[in-house]
């Protein structure tokens, strides 16, 4: 009777260690914890295929750690382009509305009985000048949207800096005149071209 008694608490403490390492992993969620090999035929099945079990785990979470891990850098990627897209809305908003001062006050110009041919001729070249640059504007919107589908293509050419300057002051004189400033603009007698 004690022989068969000490066989059977032998038998025991083979699944005794299989308890600890399974509360092991389930408290550290360390899922490369192995239960140790037994002698006996009938248990060590059974610690074969538990540890079987827990290689199965630890290759899953594994995969799902790294997928999570690459889903996280792509959805930092996502929110950083839709920063950079806010940004760029921002900013063409802001560009598509300072050409339409100038342009406001061409018009009132324009509609003024005793205004003289050479104020006229002014104030049309400001409309022209300005409709061209919010002409130009649009286009940049469309080779954003050109740029989202890999479909842009960069043309560059000679500007002249001295009318890109003029043409910004121009576009801030209606606004400087509103808030009581003068604006003046002194450009050097040579042209200075970029390419751009």
């Amino acid at each position: 009777y004690n022989e068969a008694v000490n066989a059977a608490l032998g038998n025991t403490a083979p699944l005794e260690k299989m308890t600890l390492v399974a509360r092991d992993v389930i408290g550290s969620h360390d899922w490369s914890l192995r239960a140790p090999a037994t002698d006996y035929k009938d248990l060590d099945v059974l610690v074969d295929a538990f540890n079987r079990m827990l290689s199965e785990c630890e290759t899953r979470t594994t995969e799902l750690e790294r997928e999570m891990v690459t889903r996280q850098g792509v959805e930092r990627e996502l929110r950083q382009a839709d920063r950079q897209k806010d940004m760029f809305l921002a900013t063409l908003a802001h560009e598509l509305r300072n050409p339409l001062s100038p342009m406001t006050s061409a018009v009132a110009l324009l509609q003024m009985p005793t205004v003289s041919p050479q104020a006229r001729e002014k104030a049309l070249a400001v409309l022209e000048r300005q409709l061209q640059h919010i002409v130009r504007l649009v286009n940049d919107l469309l080779d954003a949207s050109r740029v989202a589908t890999g479909k842009l293509s960069l043309d560059t050419a000679p500007l002249n800096i001295g009318e890109l300057l003029h043409t910004a002051a121009e576009g801030a004189q209606a606004l400087a005149q509103q808030q009581g400033l003068q604006l003046q603009l002194h450009l050097p007698d040579e042209a200075l071209y970029v390419n751009g």
